[in-house]
């Protein structure tokens, strides 16, 4: 092993590759455009899987997002409740959705020095939180306002539980910075609702908002992205000036979400089922179904893949045979001067594994930058995306695709690389002599 694995003959070698680099040009050419594809295709799969299922797969397992619609009672939301606590390791809240006014509820721009005429707010609404309420939980009923549910507080500092006072207000990110509360010391947010009362509330952060929304006078039917806000609040102030109910539009609770954590779903999922709660998501159960749909995917990939391995090797071999062809004076010339047939072996192993290495290596790094390219083109707008799930692309290979890819390479490496060498010892010397 020592003997063919020599740093002298490697050197040497890589000269005459670059010697013969004509000879070697069609093989190269079938080499690259044979592993690019086999590494695109693994790419492509594996880009796609991940797009589709990265956010099913963001939610922690044991999440349960309950839509309360008041359909099943006091008593029955009761039983809920009673059952919950009861079961280990597992913790829940209540939050509201609230509609705090439409078109002739808006926010006083001249309370904070701005023109009523060049800043617009309907269709205000605020999810209402309890101390302690964990977003992450809620992220599925964020996702079409706020690209992220972490909030960005005033003094910089992390909270371990989510807290807010009754008169502190979290606003999304466009109104924060719209409204200027970046540069100004004065904190107040003031909130007009739809039955007239004025609230003075203190802006103690600003949640990340996915809604580009038009502030200007033209744009002013455009909804504003629900501030968050504490159930305190709701408590301690009047804000309809009657009792509330679930999906009345005379009210502020449009809807009720219950938020539970479990360490065993199943138990949750099987008591809503008892209790007749059908609205919910199980994130375990939307796990486990994008798991058995990747691993189907899987096994076409493993047959894909093996037909694409049996196509190159067909393709190599001809190729290999091609530049071995061109070879066969130079090695009989060698064979007369007195090489030996491990000579040959060596340097024709050693010429094959330079040439399939470099063009590997290559494919790679031309797919790569192909689906980066891509990638930019896609979130800049100038082509359509391909890939399910947002316009936010993440490249993606797994580890089992890498892995895949290397066992092909490999193989094919080695088995071509030896087959080349094997058969330059086969050349008939005195035949291939005389024809020159």
């Amino acid at each position: 092993m020592k003997g063919i694995l020599s740093t002298r003959i490697f050197r040497h070698a890589v000269r005459m590759v670059i010697k013969t680099f004509r000879g070697y040009a069609l093989l190269s050419v079938t080499i690259f455009f044979s592993f690019s594809l086999l590494f695109g295709f693994l790419a492509y799969v594996d880009t796609s899987q991940y797009n589709a299922y990265k956010e099913t797969f963001s939610h922690r397992r044991g999440d349960v997002i309950i839509l309360d619609d008041g359909t099943q009672g006091p008593a029955v939301r009761q039983t809920l409740f009673d059952n919950l606590e009861k079961m280990e390791n597992t913790v829940y809240y209540t939050a509201y959705l609230g509609g705090l006014g439409h078109d002739n509820a808006y926010y006083d721009g001249t309370a904070i020095g701005m023109q009523q005429s060049n800043f617009y707010m309907t269709n205000m609404g605020a999810f209402f939180l309890p101390d302690h309420a964990w977003l992450d939980g809620m992220s599925e009923i964020l996702k079409d306002y706020y690209t992220s549910t972490e909030v960005v507080w005033n003094d910089d500092k992390q909270r371990e539980h989510f807290e807010l006072a009754a008169d502190e207000v979290i606003l999304s990110e466009k109104v924060f910075f719209s409204l200027g509360y970046d540069n100004r010391e004065d904190m107040t947010y003031y909130l007009r609702t739809r039955i007239g009362i004025t609230l003075a509330l203190k802006v103690v952060g600003y949640i990340r908002s996915s809604i580009d929304v038009d502030y200007s006078p033209d744009g002013w039917k455009l909804s504003t992205p629900p501030m968050l806000l504490s159930t305190k609040l709701y408590e301690t102030v009047n804000l309809v000036g009657s009792g509330t109910r679930l999906h009345n539009q005379n009210q502020v609770i449009q809807a009720s979400y219950l938020v539970v954590y479990s360490e065993k779903p199943e138990r949750v999922v099987q008591l809503l089922g008892n209790l007749r709660y059908f609205k919910y998501i199980a994130w375990y159960q939307e796990q486990d179904a994008a798991t058995l749909l990747i691993r189907n995917e899987l096994r076409n990939k493993v047959i894909i893949v093996c037909a694409l391995l049996f196509l190159l090797g067909i393709n190599l071999y001809s190729c290999f045979s091609n530049a071995l062809e061109r070879r066969k004076y130079e090695i009989g010339v060698k064979r007369a001067l007195g090489a030996s047939g491990w000579s040959i072996v060596r340097q024709f192993f050693y010429e094959s594994l330079v040439v399939m290495i470099a063009n590997i290596l290559l494919s790679v790094a031309v797919v790569t930058d192909i689906l980066i390219v891509y990638k930019y083109l896609v979130e800049s707008g100038i082509v359509h995306n391909v890939f399910e799930g947002t316009d936010n692309i993440v490249i993606y290979i797994s580890a089992y695709s890498a892995m895949m890819f290397a066992l092909c390479a490999s193989v094919l490496t080695i088995a071509f690389s030896l087959i080349f060498a094997y058969r330059a010892t086969k050349v008939e010397i005195v035949k291939y002599l005389k024809a020159e």
